[in-house]
């Protein structure tokens, strides 16, 4: 996924301080009702799209930077429920999302 970070090591501008700061105190956060908006994608069997945007959350703001698709193993039968979830690995200089 083309994401891109702040908060981990290294420095912070103004205008990605200016899009944190209001929300340090929420765990977990998206910028808007149309940012990481999953859209069904019709000509591909068990698929979505995410919309582009910043999310963020731990002292850490990421910025989708394009369109990302994502495609779930097939359901054998029955019903299921799939989360997608954004992953940080705080190890070694500069982190990663």
């Amino acid at each position: 996924m083309p994401i891109t970070s702040v908060g981990y090591d290294g420095s912070i501008n103004e205008t990605q301080w200016a899009i944190m700061a209001p929300r340090l105190s929420m765990p977990y956060w998206v910028a808007d009702t149309d940012t990481l908006a999953a859209t069904i994608i019709k000509d591909a069997y068990n698929t979505v799209e995410l919309s582009p945007g910043p999310f963020g959350g731990v002292g850490v703001m990421d910025t989708l930077d394009a369109p990302e698709r994502v495609t779930f193993e097939p359901v054998a039968s029955g019903n299921r429920y799939d989360l997608i979830v954004a992953t940080r690995d705080w190890q070694g200089v500069g982190g990663s999302t």
